[in-house]
């Protein structure tokens, strides 16, 4: 049956044999897993590329919140110091006070 449709398909040639109709649908089943293959190597790189976008986001996010901490940090200890040096200078005007004749 495969030979008579194959047959039927190109006129004017000799019959094939069921290895050449086993022989062309392997072509077939090839191409087919070729085109399959492309198909999901463009489908893995468009991944790919999605993926790197985002890891470029998530790094420039890290190194916003990197920025910001260190920032945090310097004003943290410039409070620290201030709340140190304003203790300190009431502490010396007290006893300046205390020093003042009565």
């Amino acid at each position: 049956m495969a030979g008579e449709a194959k047959q039927q398909e190109t006129p004017g040639l000799s019959p094939l044999s069921a290895w050449d109709g086993l022989v062309w649908k392997l072509d077939a089943l090839d191409k087919r897993f070729d085109a399959m293959a492309q198909g999901i190597d463009k489908r893995l790189d468009a991944m790919d590329q999605g993926l790197n976008r985002r890891l470029d986001r998530v790094e420039a996010r890290i190194d916003r919140l990197e920025e910001e901490l260190r920032s945090t940090r310097q004003s943290f200890v410039i409070r620290q110091f201030t709340a140190v040096l304003g203790f300190t200078v009431m502490l010396v005007s007290i006893w300046l006070f205390r020093q003042l004749p009565p």
